[in-house]
This record gives C-alpha cells, sequence and structure tokens, in this order.
C-alpha cells in the first residue's frame, strides 16, 4: 500500500510504504506525484518503509518506468525506516534518477522532511552533469560524433568519467549495427563500468544479433544490468518472443528469468509493440505470473504459448 503523507506540501511529497505494492498501488501514486511535477516543475520525495516486504512484478515494473520517464524530475529521494529496504531502493534508483538519495532512521523522519525543504543548491549525482542534457542516454542529441576509432570508444566505456563514458556510448550508438560485434565483446569481458556501458548501448542499437546475449544478461548480478537488457528486449521488438519463451521453459525455476522475460513480454503487449495474435497468446503467459506457485503455471502458459506461435 501507498498512503501520501499529510506533511506534504509545495514540491515535497511523502508516502508511506507498507506491505507489498502492487500495480494498483502505483495508479494512485504516479497521478499525485505528476500532478506536483505539473504544479512544480520539481519535486522531492519522502519513502517511509513500514513493515514493507517489496513489489510485485508489476509494480517493479512501474517502479522503473516511472523513474525512466522522471529521470531528472525528482530533485531529491529521502528514505526513511529499515535500512534493508533502503538500501535495496538505492541500488534500484540509481541508474534511473538524477536524484540526491539519503538514509534517515525512522526516528529521524523530521530531519528527512527538513533536509527536503533545504533550498540551498541539490547537487544531482549520475553520469551527467551538463543542463542542458535533458535526456542523457537520447543519441539523438549528438550534434557532431567524433571520428575515434571503435576500438577507443570501447576503451572509454570503461572510463572513470562519466561524462567521457556517456559520450562514448553515444557515438557508438550513432554507428549502429556495425558496432554490435564489438559492443557484445566489451559486454562479455565483464569489466566494470565497460560491461554495463556496453549492455546499454546494445540496448539503445535494438540489433537481432545481440538477442540471445541480452537474455544472457538476466543472469547479471547487477539489476540495471537485467534492466537495460530487458528494455533493449522491447525494443527489438517481436523477434524476441519465441527465444524468450524458450529460456522461460528451460530456466522458469530462475527468479531472475521469470522477472526478466515478463518485464519484456509486458512492455511488448500493454505498449502495443506487436500484432494482435501475438499478444493474445502472450497474455495467457503473463497471466499464469498472477497463480500462487506461478512457476509450474508459467512453464505451462509458455510451452502452449510457443506452439501457437
Amino acid at each position: 500500500m501507498i498512503e501520501k503523507l499529510e506533511k506534504s506540501s509545495g514540491k515535497v511529497i511523502g508516502f508511506v510504504l507498507s506491505g507489498k505494492l502492487h500495480d494498483e498501488d502505483y495508479k494512485t501514486f504516479v497521478p499525485q506525484v505528476e500532478s506536483v511535477l505539473a504544479r512544480e516543475g520539481k519535486a522531492r520525495l519522502l519513502a517511509h518503509f513500514q513493515e514493507f516486504h517489496g513489489w510485485d512484478i508489476r509494480a517493479a515494473c512501474d517502479d522503473m518506468h516511472f523513474g525512466i520517464k522522471h529521470y531528472v524530475d525528482i530533485e531529491k529521494i529521502a528514505l526513511v525506516g529499515d535500512r534493508k529496504w533502503e538500501e535495496g531502493m538505492a541500488k534500484i534508483c540509481k541508474p534511473f534518477t538524477k536524484a540526491a538519495v539519503k538514509y534517515f532512521d525512522a526516528d529521524d523522519i523530521e530531519q528527512a522532511w527538513a533536509w527536503l525543504r533545504e533550498e540551498h543548491k541539490v547537487e544531482p549525482k549520475g553520469e551527467n552533469h551538463d543542463d542542458q542534457e535533458k535526456n542523457p542516454d537520447n543519441p539523438d542529441r549528438i550534434k557532431e560524433p567524433s571520428n575515434k576509432s571503435v576500438k577507443q570508444l570501447i576503451i572509454e566505456l570503461g572510463n572513470k568519467d562519466g561524462m567521457v563514458r556517456l559520450r562514448a556510448r553515444q557515438d557508438l550508438v550513432h554507428k549502429g549495427d556495425s558496432v554490435v560485434d564489438d559492443l557484445i565483446r566489451a559486454f562479455q569481458e565483464m569489466h566494470e563500468p565497460r560491461h554495463f556501458e556496453a549492455a546499454k548501448a546494445l540496448s539503445q542499437i535494438g540489433s537481432a544479433k545481440a538477442i540471445q546475449y541480452l537474455i544472457g544478461a538476466f543472469d547479471d548480478e547487477e539489476f540495471r544490468v537485467r534492466w537495460v537488457a530487458a528494455e533493449g528486449l522491447v525494443a527489438i521488438g517481436a523477434k524476441t518472443i519465441k527465444p524468450l519463451l524458450k529460456i522461460l521453459i528451460k530456466r522458469s525455476d530462475s527468479d531472475w528469468i521469470r522477472d526478466g522475460v515478463h518485464h519484456v513480454l509486458h512492455d511488448l503487449v500493454t505498449r502495443n509493440l506487436i500484432e494482435k495474435k501475438k499478444t493474445e497468446i502472450l497474455q495467457s503467459v503473463l497471466d499464469s505470473y498472477q497463480h500462487l506457485g506461478a512457476e509450474i503455471y508459467i512453464l505451462n502458459a509458455a510451452e502452449n504459448a510457443l506452439d501457437k506461435l
């Protein structure tokens, strides 16, 4: 459950998060935050965790989509309460917001409100600090791609400077399919941050050549790598469906595989990215996730869907 706190005012809005969050919770939470953004231009959020038990799959997707949509709109996030969830939220927030994030114990909630209302300059985190970079992952913003070699750009994906990595990734995305093999090799090296940057570039290029490697990224220990891999598969579209169903059948016992496949199929269906016939077939797979002890239902639904395609 998500409940708005009465102390919310101006651009500062707070919520209590309790129990397990579901898709329905976000249908009330998101409009309230977006109302603040429409009125104030920016927002600062307080999340107070009370007997919190996490998200179901659809709620987790809603959470990530909200973060991506409002990448530069949230200035600060105060996490209050159970440190187990604070740390998890921080890891999830990191790739999808430029907000400053700070932890507070439950007894220090007044300090959290005060911090959110401070008006000194907010120093956002993230790999891009240039005010004119409104969307740091949009390769179309490059006015003049560099003349650097692909080898040099791949090296720069591992640079400590986030802006260097960003520009190298944008240059590589601009080159398109011709660098997919180089990016796959960089991704397989498992050298951070190059590993993540290569996954991100592959996802933005959206080449069918990368399907198996992006699906393989569902086993990555880094949540953000699994997320961008799923987004890349969504961008590729219908060609990913059969490989996704096959891995779901083979690895239906894996939480990460189930979550990753659900992410992609859910977006393909709800965003109308595939033809109606395929949508109807895949909906049965998505519905199978709602069963108690879903693994066997998911396996059967995936097998039936693959037979129909």
